[in-house]
């Protein structure tokens, strides 16, 4: 199963369901400059302001005796190391706090193999937008997944996209969620799906 769901992942972006941005991140992408994956591939000192959840929050002091902070920043398809000096913590630090949404603005920096962020300015992100879309289950075995039948699923939600996510049960309680790239019509799309997975594969 481990398997399945990580070709999932590398091939069609799939997230567990429960991921505090599930639902919000197309509001929030909104707020920002670009995505983070898209932050990394930008050139060192590059300028920008990203987005996402803060995990592993940890305060630490410099060799002056100043605090200052790291944590990842993660959205749905990639993560970066933040630092925060000791300026900016002591401005800014009481936003910040495990799974906390944010946005930073910042700058890139790359080391030698290493690529991170330096923050200079946090904003909490409150009031964002769910989907009120109904979602459309899908009930498929994983050991039924192989590369040509997510290939298969593929061709079918981006035929027929529109605002329902698709909630994919894979069986041993793995349920996973697509992104917000692949919410379909559900009238259009039920028959396809059907027709492909079998009667019992959709779940309305």
């Amino acid at each position: 199963l481990a398997g399945v769901v990580s070709a999932l992942i590398a091939m069609i972006g799939l997230y567990v369901s429960d991921h505090p941005l599930m639902g919000v991140e197309a509001s929030l992408r909104r707020r920002t400059d670009c995505t983070i994956a898209e932050a990394v591939e930008r050139e060192d000192g590059s300028q920008m302001t990203i987005g996402g959840v803060v995990n592993g929050l940890a305060r630490k002091f410099t060799k002056k005796g100043d605090q200052m902070a790291v944590f990842i920043l993660e959205d749905l398809q990639a993560s970066i190391e933040v630092t925060v000096f000791p300026r900016v913590l002591q401005e800014q630090g009481h936003k910040l706090a495990d799974d906390a949404i944010v946005t930073l603005k910042g700058r890139l920096d790359r080391r030698d193999e290493r690529v991170g962020f330096m923050c200079q300015d946090v904003a909490v992100v409150e009031g964002l937008e769910t989907s009120t879309a109904q979602p459309l289950h899908l009930k498929i075995p994983a050991s039924q997944l192989d590369e040509a039948r997510i290939d298969l699923l593929k061709r079918i939600v981006k035929e027929n996209s529109g605002e329902s996510r698709i909630i994919l049960h894979l069986g041993q309680g793995k349920v996973l969620r697509l992104a917000d790239d692949f919410a379909v019509d559900i009238d259009r799309a039920v028959g396809e799906l059907r027709v492909a997975f079998g009667h019992n594969a959709v779940m309305l």
